[in-house]
C-alpha cells in the first residue's frame, strides 16, 4: 500500500478500468463535459455556478473526493483572477513628492519611451486551451516547489 501525505493511499475506490492518473483528469474533464452540454458558458464563466454544478456531479457519482473538489476548485480560482486581471489594470501611481526646484536636465533632450503594446488576441480562446494553460501553469509550479525543497 503507497503512502500519500502521510495517509494510506488505495486504488480500492476507484472503478474498474480506472487508474489514478484519471482521477486527477476528472475534474478538468468534468468542466469540459459541462461546458459541451451547455451547462456552462465558457466565455462567461461564473465561478460559483461552477462550483455548485461540480458538486452537483460529484453527488451524482455518489462519491466526495477532496483531491478532485479541491483541485477543480483550484482551477476555478485560477479562472476567476485570470478574468479579473484582464479586467482590471492597476492604476500607476506617480509620487512626486522627491524632485524638488532644482532642473537636473532639459525634458525635452529625452524623448519619452512608449510602453509595449499589449497585443489582444483576435480569436476567441477555448475552454481547452485555458485548461491546457492551467496544466502547464500547474507543472511549472510544482517544478519550483521541489526546488524550493530542494534548496
Amino acid at each position: 500500500m503507497e503512502e500519500l501525505v502521510g495517509i494510506p493511499f488505495t486504488y480500492d475506490y476507484l472503478p474498474v478500468g480506472q487508474d489514478a492518473q484519471d482521477i486527477y483528469e476528472e475534474p478538468v474533464e468534468i468542466l469540459v463535459n459541462l461546458a459541451r452540454e451547455g451547462e456552462i458558458d465558457p466565455w462567461n464563466i461564473d465561478i460559483v455556478e461552477i462550483t455548485d454544478k461540480f458538486l452537483h456531479h460529484i453527488e451524482e457519482l455518489e462519491r466526495m473526493d477532496l483531491r478532485i473538489s479541491g483541485r477543480t476548485l483550484h482551477y476555478a480560482a485560477i479562472l476567476l483572477r485570470m478574468k479579473s486581471n484582464i479586467l482590471v489594470e492597476e492604476p500607476v501611481i506617480e509620487d512626486d513628492s522627491w524632485i524638488d526646484d532644482t532642473d537636473f536636465f532639459d525634458v525635452d533632450d529625452y524623448p519619452v519611451p512608449k510602453p509595449p503594446v499589449r497585443r489582444y488576441s483576435q480569436r476567441s480562446v477555448t475552454l481547452d486551451e485555458l485548461i491546457l494553460e492551467l496544466e502547464k501553469a500547474e507543472v511549472v509550479e510544482r517544478r519550483k516547489t521541489i526546488r524550493k525543497k530542494a534548496r
